[in-house]
């Protein structure tokens, strides 16, 4: 059987919680027998244990695509929406050390798969145009491999869960420290230069971006015009990353409200002309926006503001929404975070706002200045 299906198999097998038949284990036990050709009396006690476990049906799982599996398997269960990252996660563990056993992971394999994590080149800078004498980049950032640490990690978790524990130990995990948050902003300016550069269908898109600071790809370009609720902008909570539903009232801003008006309008005009129902609020010619990048970065670099990312309209709002005196739950509400952590991660806190803080403090010093002391009677 190809390795492919075999995981598919296991994967299946664990979720119902079946023990796996021989012949779909042969690979791993043949894995099994190289290992143990020429090893101690003391490992061979251990092994010959562990196939005495297998024969009374509490075997566990022995290799790295058996810990795969239970996170698919999880991940299949919950229907969470980034299974890919957990498979780009395990294609890399994966491809240190092929399917190692389970037990082989510990701290001294886990130091050993970083150092050599870093050697590897990057997937995405190797599909860049670069100059012929600039090679691409390699090795990949301490947020990218603790990502993949982490779904390892949530494997052996997974597995010391199970009833019976599926490990006899789960290896400590240390993550490394991440540098890279980004800090980008836009300021009007910046936002008006890039938007005049936008393709016609883009700019009510980026404009509402800006002022709400919702997710471009997930959220707003999946919006239809049943969305729009008695002028607000709703996402139910089946839609949203953190399953929490978010509106943002349309009425309170004029550019904001008139955007979406000529939007609709703009639609109403396209329909007429082909005879076609157009659900989507956003649309490039009555189908939905799927590629909107290049176009963005384009945009960017006629208006010299290259490398700025739409992901960006996030922290601006926050910014925006917090200079603006709103309170923060409500900024929360708004924007669509469900803790004040996440909050006080995107609010960039700039050279500006600063001054702006100590402005309001002159202000409230000059305010208790002439204030009138209290008398106090003395007894």
């Amino acid at each position: 059987m190809s390795d492919e299906f075999d995981l598919q198999a296991r994967e299946i097998a664990l979720l119902s919680g079946e023990v796996l038949p021989q012949w779909q284990s042969r690979p791993l036990l043949d894995q099994n027998r190289q290992r143990g050709k020429g090893a101690s009396p003391a490992r061979r006690k251990n092994q010959d244990s562990r196939r005495g476990q297998a024969e009374h049906g509490r075997d566990t799982p022995h290799s790295l695509d058996d810990l795969a599996a239970l996170v698919f398997a999880e991940y299949e269960q919950h229907e969470y929406d980034t299974r890919g990252r957990q498979e780009d996660a395990f294609n890399h563990l994966r491809g240190f050390r092929g399917n190692c056993l389970a037990e082989e992971i510990d701290s001294y394999w886990l130091d050993d798969y970083k150092a050599w994590r870093r050697k590897q080149p990057d997937g995405r800078a190797l599909n860049r145009k670069h100059p012929a004498d600039e090679p691409p980049r390699t090795g990949c950032s301490n947020a990218t491999l603790n990502r993949e640490l982490t779904a390892l990690r949530y494997a052996f978790r997974l597995a010391a869960a199970h009833d019976p524990p599926l490990v006899t130990r789960t290896p400590t995990v240390k993550l490394l420290k991440e540098r890279n948050r980004r800090t980008g902003f836009f300021e009007w300016h910046d936002f008006e230069a890039i938007r005049a550069h936008l393709p016609d269908d883009m700019k009510p898109l980026m404009t509402v971006a800006y002022y709400t600071g919702w997710r471009v790809a997930s959220e707003l370009c999946t919006r239809e015009r049943k969305h729009l609720v008695d002028e607000w902008l709703v996402i139910e909570a089946d839609e949203t990353k953190n399953e929490e539903s978010k509106r943002f009232p349309l009425d309170k801003i004029p550019e904001l409200r008139e955007t979406i008006e000529q939007q609709l309008e703009a639609t109403r005009r396209l329909e007429v002309k082909t005879g076609c129902v157009i659900p989507w609020l956003f649309h490039r010619n009555g189908k939905p926006i799927k590629d909107y990048l290049t176009s963005w970065h384009k945009a960017c670099a006629l208006a010299g503001l290259s490398g700025r990312i739409p992901h960006d309209f996030r922290r601006t709002s926050a910014r925006n929404l917090i200079n603006a005196g709103v309170d923060p739950l409500t900024a929360m509400q708004l924007v669509g975070w469900k803790t004040i952590l996440m909050l006080k991660r995107y609010n960039i806190i700039d050279g500006d706002t600063l001054k702006r803080g100590v402005e309001k403090l002159n202000v409230e010093v000059a305010r208790l200045k002439q204030k009138p002391a209290k008398l106090v009677a003395i007894r």
